[in-house]
């Protein structure tokens, strides 16, 4: 934690992604630890009571995040800290920030104020552009991912109509192969993980990797999708899942997303 970066997105529970945002306020503003806090000193108390001059909240008005907010903090950004290190702003809710907001604080992100630190609070990434992504340090509270395990064969056809292109009766065979399994939704979260890797590849976030052993793929997908590929890709295996668990036809919701994904 004591390797600060100039922006941060928080992804999950609020009540999780506020603690962390403590946390790296109080590391940023600790007067007795360079490595850490100590959560003692004046300033710890202060940003643990939310009494601190240098720790700035934003918050929606109503449905969304506007961008005389981020223009505010934006300014102040720019000014000396009051009483810390450094300035410290929370963005709640910041996938609601609109557009013009978004691309307000881009700006900021690309050249940062050596003095102050954004941190963008968020259970749900797509509504927030590609390129404020890229500029932030991804951390993810969310609860741990279950691991999925599948025969060595059913996910080497997995990557290889995903990234190398197949002819359309090998795509058929391997769907067929899919319609048969037992737990097709074990193969929606597998492509939700895999996904979401490929996002911490392409944001150079520190979260740990889900799946370790597909590292090459991981990498090798990162390098031939752009952030808002992989976005696109995340929400809809996400629409996939909410299709199938409202009852819809699994193999038709299967279908349309390898379709996607091989396109």
């Amino acid at each position: 934690m004591h390797d600060l970066f100039h922006a941060y997105i928080l992804l999950g529970p609020l009540e999780e992604t506020q603690k962390e945002a403590i946390k790296i306020a109080k590391t940023a503003n600790c007067l007795e630890k360079n490595d850490g806090f100590c959560d003692y000193c004046k300033n710890c108390v202060k940003i643990e009571k939310g009494v601190f001059a240098d720790l700035v909240e934003v918050k929606p008005e109503g449905s969304s995040v506007k961008i005389e907010s981020i223009r505010d903090i934006i300014f102040d950004s720019y000014l000396s800290p009051v009483e810390g290190k450094k300035k410290v702003y929370v963005i709640y809710e910041a996938d609601k920030m609109t557009l013009e907001a978004q691309n307000s604080i881009l700006k900021t992100l690309e050249e940062p104020p050596s003095q102050s630190i954004f941190i963008l609070l968020s259970e749900n990434i797509k509504n927030i552009i590609p390129t404020v992504i890229s500029r932030c340090r991804v951390i993810e509270r969310a609860k741990p991912f279950k691991k999925y395990t599948f025969d060595k064969d059913f996910v080497d056809k997995l990557f290889k109509v995903i990234m190398e292109g197949s002819l359309p009766h090998e795509k058929l065979d391997f769907f067929n192969q899919i319609t048969n399994l037992d737990d097709k939704e074990a193969v929606l979260e597998f492509l939700s993980t895999l996904y979401r890797d490929v996002l911490v590849a392409k944001t150079n976030s520190k979260v740990k990797i889900v799946n370790e052993e597909y590292q090459d793929v991981i990498k090798n997908i990162a390098n031939r999708l752009c952030i808002e590929e992989v976005l696109k890709i995340m929400d809809k295996i996400n629409k996939t899942v909410e299709y199938i668990k409202s009852r819809g036809n699994e193999n038709i919701g299967l279908f349309n997303l390898l379709l996607a994904l091989w396109r």
